[in-house]
């Protein structure tokens, strides 16, 4: 039996008179043919706030006085489907939580109501409802100001996790406090030299940091790690075990990352390293405390999902 279930999806994506395709089509025809409706009266000032691209419907969504923006309209529930599954319900959609969700979702598509059947649909998810009991609250931690990317990153450890088929146990968690961006690699063990490794993987992705931010574990406080650190031109900050909160936010991120791999592993934990990878960039993709997406604050737009093509 597959990890991921979306059986339970489709029984609460009700085709209402909301997501009805006649009123798609109604403004669809009034905007291409100019055709008045027999019963609508309004369909002047409805359309106003459509447009049309090729053979799509777009809704222009204000954003103050001066600034709007245009995203697809979905003309029925099965279409919102696929849309909820690739934003919430799939490894890429990390199962995040309603706001965030309606967030992500409206960034990028239009319909009627769409807030209210988001809430619904997730608070109904089975997934998330299967692990929401016993979850821990997101720990308090003490903001940090930064100027720029990578000027500081936290590192962290998860684990010790079930063991998986590659082996790995552990997950090596680091977090740019600028952007919010996290980074995520399955480890095998938390030794020395394969902790330091996931600093110079990092450095190869991206670029070395200014500093780097860890407790005082011995995986982290070592001669092998302080050697790269060294070479690579990388301060070292260690957190007070007294004081584990200056470090709260890769904590903090350690907690969404279990939370979205349980929803997402099910009834098989020795599976989660195969859903890394899609987990984290559900995560990236999901607006932040920054109120935008790590995503956007990385590249200067936002991502593009599988149901987009």
């Amino acid at each position: 039996e597959s990890a991921l279930q979306y059986k339970d999806i489709r029984c609460f994506l009700e085709i209402k008179p909301n997501m009805d395709s006649v009123e798609y089509e109604t403004v669809f025809n009034y905007k291409v043919k100019g055709e008045y409706p027999p019963q609508s009266t309004n369909i002047r000032r409805k359309a106003s706030s459509y447009e049309i691209e090729g053979n799509d419907l777009f809704y222009i969504r204000q954003k103050g006085r001066e600034s709007s923006t245009k995203v697809k309209v979905l003309k029925g529930a099965e279409e919102a489907e696929r849309i909820f599954v690739d934003f919430h319900a799939s490894p890429t959609g990390a199962h995040c939580g309603q706001m965030k969700t309606i967030d992500a979702i409206s960034r990028r598509f239009y319909w009627p109501g769409m807030s209210v059947d988001i809430k619904k649909w997730v608070s109904e998810c089975s997934s998330c409802q299967a692990t929401a009991q016993g979850l821990k609250q997101p720990s308090e931690y003490t903001p940090i100001k930064v100027s720029h990317p990578f000027e500081l990153l936290g590192m962290d450890l998860i684990g010790k996790l079930a063991e998986t088929k590659s082996g790995h146990k552990y997950i090596c968690v680091m977090i740019d406090y600028f952007t919010k961006w996290p980074q995520a690699y399955p480890l095998k063990n938390k030794s020395a030299p394969e902790v330091t490794e996931c600093i110079i993987k990092f450095v190869h992705q991206f670029e070395a940091p200014k500093r780097i931010l860890t407790d005082q574990g011995k995986e982290f406080v070592n001669s092998i790690n302080q050697e790269v650190c060294k070479v690579l031109n990388i301060k070292r900050s260690l957190c007070s075990p007294y004081h584990p909160q200056t470090n709260g936010l890769v904590e903090k991120m350690n907690g969404t990352i279990q939370r979205a791999l349980s929803k997402v592993v099910g009834g098989h934990p020795h599976t989660w390293d195969e859903y890394l990878d899609a987990v984290m960039f559900g995560i990236r993709t999901k607006k932040q405390i920054t109120q935008h997406s790590p995503y956007f604050l990385m590249f200067g737009r936002e991502a593009r999902y599988p149901s987009e093509v």
